[in-house]
């Protein structure tokens, strides 16, 4: 009996000796999918964000990532700070990126560094025209003949890459640049969009020779720590034919004269941002000789704004050692922009009639940012707490050397529990106190505010917060308690928050004494209340100062929930339990104060019921060690990046191999 194969075609033998046979199968009868077509394919990736796209959604099939092949950038990150042998692999990943960022370290070889990228740069432009000249389909086979070096990246490029696109992005972070070393990468710029410098000392820049190099640039920043950004000359280039496409000009620290600036405004009919903050009259040289000076007047600027058909959205002017005055605060903030839903504002710009401006466009306002002098100052006082807590519109709330007193996160006042050391190598606090020699104003006298109902902020549906603390008064932000208090807040009133940046500055104040602030992320500090921001995609922190284990952070990745892992963690919670029963007795004059609180809204009176207590961080240890040994654990599913020590963010699992690098790779 003859076996029948429904699926092939009748063949045809050729009557040549040794001849195979051809079978040729048949057309399938399925219907086609919808998933086939590609316009409802294009429709559904429309609603997926770019980095899912990059991340997993080209990595299905070879149909969904030609489609969406346009939207994927590549990114090349450096940090100065990584071991010197990292950078000849970092500098061979970047043939085709779009976007790199770049931070150099004072003392790191940061000239060399510098100098192997422009090589890598130069390299990868040529061999990318080279690759735009040749025929379609030929570029994908044919070999490029390259004669660099290997050390410099070059060896990578002899096919096409991957992601074959220009550089279209530059960040540069901390470098310190000489004898206009700082221009090198103009010649390889051309299809440049974006371009950031947040240097760590004056430089010196030509932004002619940048607007006539990157004539497709939209986004511009040009930040410096100390001194000034020196940007002398016309900026307009002298072969410009046309309007620039620039979107957003944003100068800090800056220093220019402000006739190149309005000239640039009348070839930048595109202009939607200008943030000009904290502009410097001179030029930061020391030498006498060398100094130039600018004077800067708002009233020009205003008037010559209004006369240019710009649709500004954001505009924010300010200048070193200088007050504005009400009627220029007015015409900057309602005049210019009059239905701007994005503020701008220096710190000490918080008067009663700003405060009571915001306090009346509690609907309108979605987006502050406060800047402040380089060193950190607490000029904000009630103001920005008050605010945060009459706008439940807000989404995005930056503060640049801003000081916030965590203070204002202790609803329940807390901030003043102690518990005794009963550790040598992991103390709770940075200056040890037991509970028989307790200062006045901690826990003895937290029933002297009972009766004062403490505000929350209104902003649930906060998207972005950078917030830099301290800690004043009694209490200085130093012991782990401090670090519950503030990471439970966020994490309780802040559900929806998708970038979150927390720093502390290097030393704060409190009643006269000077010390070095910390924020603690050991397991005692809380970090895992941060756990339930379930739509997180970015955490940094910046100048934490406390020492931390591998066991302490690696829950957040998958490698972190195995059982060698979770043992440890369980065997140090065992050793809470002298610091829980000590926080159980200092608790128990305050529990009629927390059940009358929040009667209006009871699911942030559950959250907020236990902050600050060591045993809601046991708690919530305990759960997302349960959930991930069954494997229902996942920590941030839409993280992109985190920062625990480093200037950019990275995966959490390459963080924390930078934070604890070892030779047994399987760990992570």
């Amino acid at each position: 009996m003859k076996m029948r194969l429904p699926f092939l075609k009748r063949h045809s033998r050729t009557a040549s000796k040794g001849t195979s046979v051809a079978l040729v199968p048949a057309p399938s009868k399925q219907a086609p999918s919808p998933l086939d077509i590609p316009e409802i394919l294009e429709m559904i990736f429309s609603f997926v964000d770019d980095h899912t796209r990059f991340k997993t959604v080209v990595l299905v099939c070879r149909q969904w990532c030609f489609l969406n092949w346009r939207f994927v950038c590549k990114e090349v990150v450096w940090d100065g700070r990584w071991k010197s042998d990292s950078l000849t692999t970092t500098l061979a990943k970047i043939p085709g990126s779009q976007h790199i960022r770049w931070h150099s370290e004072v003392g790191h070889d940061q000239e060399s560094q510098w100098d192997r990228l422009m090589k890598v740069l130069k390299s990868n432009h040529e061999h990318y025209l080279k690759r735009q000249q040749q025929p379609q389909g030929e570029a994908s086979t044919k070999r490029l003949s390259t004669d660099g070096r290997r050390d410099d990246g070059s060896w990578f490029m002899r096919r096409r890459p991957l992601f074959d696109g220009p550089l279209q992005k530059l960040d540069i972070c901390g470098a310190h640049f000489v004898d206009g070393q700082i221009h090198d990468f103009l010649p390889f710029a051309h299809w440049l969009t974006s371009l950031s410098f947040q240097l760590g000392q004056s430089c010196e820049f030509n932004m002619s020779s940048l607007f006539n190099a990157c004539p497709g640039l939209e986004e511009l920043r040009a930040e410096t720590d100390e001194g000034a950004f020196y940007l002398p000359g016309q900026w307009i280039p002298l072969e410009a034919s046309k309007p620039l496409v620039l979107r957003s000009l944003l100068l800090r620290n800056a220093h220019f004269s402000q006739s190149s600036l309005e000239d640039l405004l009348v070839v930048t009919p595109r202009l939607e941002e200008l943030k000009l903050i904290n502009l410097a009259r001179g030029n930061g040289c020391y030498p006498e000789e060398g100094q130039v000076t600018s004077k800067y007047h708002w009233n020009s600027l205003f008037q010559h704004i209004r006369a240019l058909p710009l649709r500004l959205r954001s505009v924010h002017f300010s200048v070193r050692d200088e007050i504005m005055t009400q009627a220029d605060l007015r015409s900057m903030l309602f005049d210019v922009c009059p239905r701007s839903t994005e503020w701008t504002l220096w710190a000490s710009d918080l008067k009663p009639m700003i405060v009571q401006s915001l306090n009346e466009l509690p609907n309108q306002i979605t987006s502050l940012d406060l800047y402040w002098h380089d060193r950190s100052g607490c000029l904000s006082g009630d103001a920005l707490h008050h605010f945060l807590c009459n706008s439940p519109h807000l989404l995005h709330l930056r503060t640049f050397n801003v000081g916030f007193d965590f203070k204002r996160m202790d609803v329940h006042n807390r901030a003043g529990l102690r518990y005794s050391d009963n550790s040598e190598d992991r103390p709770t606090t940075a200056a040890t106190t037991t509970l028989a020699t307790l200062p006045s104003g901690t826990a003895g006298s937290r029933n002297d505010a009972v009766e004062v109902r403490p505000q929350v902020w209104k902003c649930r549906n906060l998207r972005t917060l950078y917030i830099e603390l301290h800690g004043h008064g009694d209490e200085m932000i130093k012991d782990p308690v401090h670090s519950r208090i503030v990471f439970g807040y966020i994490a309780a009133v802040c559900p929806q928050l998708r970038d979150l940046h927390i720093k502390v500055p290097w030393t704060c104040r409190s009643n006269n004494e000077v010390y070095h602030p910390a924020i603690c992320l050991r397991l005692e500090g809380g970090l895992c209340h941060l756990a339930k921001l379930q739509h997180l995609s970015r955490l940094r922190f910046q100048d934490w100062t406390f020492g931390t284990s591998r066991y302490d952070l690696n829950w957040m990745v998958s490698s972190g929930q195995n059982l060698r892992y979770r043992r440890k963690r369980q065997e140090v919670m065992a050793q809470w339990e002298p610091w829980l029963k000590e926080e159980a007795e200092q608790e128990g004059n305050m529990i009629q104060v927390q059940s009358r609180l929040y009667r209006d809204d009871c699911e942030l009176q559950s959250e907020l019921l236990d902050l600050g207590l060591l045993r809601a961080v046991k708690a919530r240890m305990e759960e997302i060690d349960r959930d991930g040994d069954g494997d229902g654990f996942r920590c941030w599913p839409e993280m992109q990046g985190v920062s625990l020590s480093g200037k950019f963010e990275q995966r959490p699992l390459d963080e924390l191999s930078c934070l604890f690098p070892s030779k047994r790779l399987s760990i992570f």
